[in-house]
């Protein structure tokens, strides 16, 4: 099986800033100036065998997007500024850079005029005047008004949508104790702003939801909605203080813990310090989960498991004909899952998150559980929730532990399968203490996740970890019976 590509180095986000640090001039002059890269949304592009991505460079406080064109050693290297000898500023509007070694060129605008409220946000008095009139709208009246906003970009798909943090500064509190003094208002809020009708289509999802049971139960905590803003396509809701998220906490547990090697070369350091136990933590989601799925709140278009298997198909179909190895890696696994659904009941349809991660998961100081990116909204069984989050744990335990990015070895991978065992019930066990649940739906949702996981990896040129994810598929349907 083929365990490499022509664009490894492109799909490497270190490779990738070690590149530009040494080809574009600012960055040779302050390598500093580039604090981080990542990639997401790596594609297969149909023509000529060019893939494409998108790239996302720390720029220090901003965070710069530039779509990424990776080609094949076979064709000749498209135009850029640097070859054309009129470069334009590092990160600027129209900027682009050939990167040889990894045969990616990258190019950028630093405005996206699909996503109006982008700008808006970004620019500290213009958020500003957007946000305190919505924030004197408080219950009692009597919040101050925020003097500064900090802004982070959370997640960002160009020209769709972008999440930002709008941290909020006050001015000094006046030395009184005048029960009718203004008290601060939020920390932080949550801002959504998209393109179309999207932040329209999320604001009343997440007001269904806050004015539904789910608003209230102690078993989950959601965000407040505070205003949709039209002409800036903008949905507004509070920020939930948390101290980290589910994904965190795994990451921690299932992190390679005892002596661990430096990539680098250097010397190996020692880790005394246990792996935290999340099974507390991953039975309350459990429970979090039911009440969102016991909440009538009626919001959403419905989607079955045959949509979901049928959208996978076409994808993993048109994939596999440009990375050979994927077809070997799922042969037969979608067929025998579509028989499992056949052969199994479907349960009656309940508000889905759509979305369901452990990243979407927050660990509360006070130790509750909040759930957040509730913008998909549907209605679906209680299993197209669930199987997807338990897949993603046993992923994320067994591919993603390492610190080196190694996949771990056959006695470390049978130990962590028996952790996410243990999990898995736990998760299970604390839902179905507030809710009914079919095992078998959430065996075949499992592995049509575990199967997306595959195509995920050959989209990303990811032989070794498809290998893995497929092994995890494999022993997953025998276990099953699927």
């Amino acid at each position: 099986m083929k365990t490499s590509t022509w664009f490894e180095h492109a799909v490497r986000p270190e490779h990738v800033a070690a590149e530009l640090r040494e080809s574009v001039p600012e960055l040779l002059a302050d390598p500093g100036l580039l604090t981080g890269c990542r990639i997401i949304r790596l594609r297969a592009a149909e023509d000529e065998g060019h893939w494409t991505a998108t790239y996302l460079l720390d720029l220090g406080d901003r965070t710069v997007s530039a779509h990424g064109l990776l080609v094949p050693p076979d064709a000749a290297p498209p135009a850029s500024d640097t070859m054309q000898g009129q470069p334009t500023p590092f990160a600027g509007d129209g900027w682009s850079q050939w990167l040889p070694r990894s045969r990616v060129l990258l190019h950028t605008r630093t405005r996206d005029d699909a996503i109006p409220g982008l700008a808006a946000m970004t620019d500290p008095p213009s958020a500003l005047e957007v946000l305190q009139p919505l924030l004197a709208e408080t219950p009692d009246g009597r919040a101050a008004m925020p003097v500064d906003v900090t802004t982070t970009v959370a997640a960002y798909k160009p020209g769709v949508r972008v999440t930002l943090i709008c941290d909020l500064a006050y001015a000094p509190e006046p030395a009184t104790s005048d029960s009718t003094a203004a008290h601060p208002g939020p920390r932080a809020v949550v801002v959504k702003a998209t393109a179309g009708d999207d932040a329209l289509v999320l604001h009343e999802a997440q007001c269904a939801l806050w004015d539904s049971p789910l608003g209230s139960d102690a078993r989950v905590r959601i965000a407040r909605p505070i205003a949709h803003v039209p002409e800036l396509l903008l949905a507004v809701q509070s920020h939930l203080d948390h101290d980290r998220t589910l994904k965190d906490l795994l990451a921690d547990a299932f992190a390679v813990h005892g002596v661990v090697g430096d990539p680098a070369g250097g010397p190996a350091t020692v880790r005394d310090a246990a792996p935290p136990d999340p099974t507390m933590a991953v039975r309350a989601t459990g429970a979090a989960l039911a009440a969102l799925h016991s909440s009538g709140v009626a919001h959403g278009g419905v989607v079955s498991f045959s949509d979901e298997l049928a959208t996978l198909r076409r994808k993993h179909d048109s994939l596999a004909g440009v990375v050979p190895w994927l077809a070997e890696l799922t042969d037969g696994a979608l067929d025998r899952l579509a028989s499992a659904a056949e052969s199994s009941a479907v349960e009656s349809a309940v508000p889905s998150h759509g979305s369901f991660r452990t990243a979407q998961v927050l660990l509360l100081a006070d130790g509750g559980i909040g759930l957040i990116d509730l913008d998909k909204l549907r209605q679906a069984e209680p299993a197209a929730d669930i199987g997807p989050f338990l897949a993603k744990l046993r992923h994320t335990a067994v591919n993603k532990g390492s610190e080196t990015g190694t996949l771990p070895d056959e006695p470390t991978r049978t130990s962590l399968g028996s952790r996410v065992d243990a999990l898995r019930e736990a998760f299970l066990s604390g839902y179905e203490e507030h809710a009914a649940l079919s095992r078998q739906r959430v065996a075949v949702w499992e592995g049509l996740e575990l199967v997306a996981l595959v195509v995920g990896a050959a989209k990303k040129g990811m032989a070794e970890r498809g290998d893995s994810c497929a092994r995890m598929l494999r022993a997953h349907l025998d276990v099953h019976d699927l």
